[in-house]
């Protein structure tokens, strides 16, 4: 569990280095060759990948179950390591840029907005209940206060009460 976690935050911290590769080595129509191409890939990977897993743990390979659809990555990581260092230059910014700290959390929670009510809008009131939450925080965000307290020290939400 801990290994998939590492492979997942792994995942998150490398996604956008890439990007702002992609977007210091191209420009113009490349540019938009390579992002759409990333796109491509990536929604490529997302289909092939639970299917090639599927086929790896059901051809058993070697005896070993399920860890060859995990084993798979460490050839395919050696690879892209060695043709990134042949084939990606350096790059520096001119001048550092600072953080969105404004368009990072609202691009979070614009996020989970998204992919909660696919993951669990099954769920009886599950949006709803989401909703709520984000309907009645949304005055605290912006006026600097705290979260709205009940005097017996729950929280009030719009989806409870």
């Amino acid at each position: 569990m801990a290994a998939r976690v590492l492979q997942g935050g792994g995942a998150a911290v490398m996604i956008p280095q890439v990007l702002a590769t992609l977007h210091v080595t191209f420009d113009g129509r490349q540019r938009s060759r390579a992002f759409g191409l990333y796109g491509a890939v990536l929604s490529f990977g997302s289909v092939l990948g639970p299917v090639l897993g599927g086929v790896l743990t059901e051809a058993d390979l070697f005896g070993l179950g399920w860890r060859p659809a995990f084993l798979i990555n460490v050839p395919i990581g050696l690879a892209v390591f060695l043709l990134g260092q042949k084939f990606v230059r350096e790059s520096t910014a001119e001048q550092a840029q600072r953080l969105d700290l404004t368009g990072m959390p609202l691009s979070a929670l614009a996020l989970l907005l998204i992919v909660f009510p696919l993951t669990e809008g099954h769920a009886p009131d599950a949006l709803r209940h989401l909703l709520g939450e984000f309907v009645d925080e949304l005055p605290h965000t912006t006026s600097g206060a705290g979260p709205d307290r009940r005097p017996g020290g729950g929280r009030r939400t719009a989806a409870v009460e």
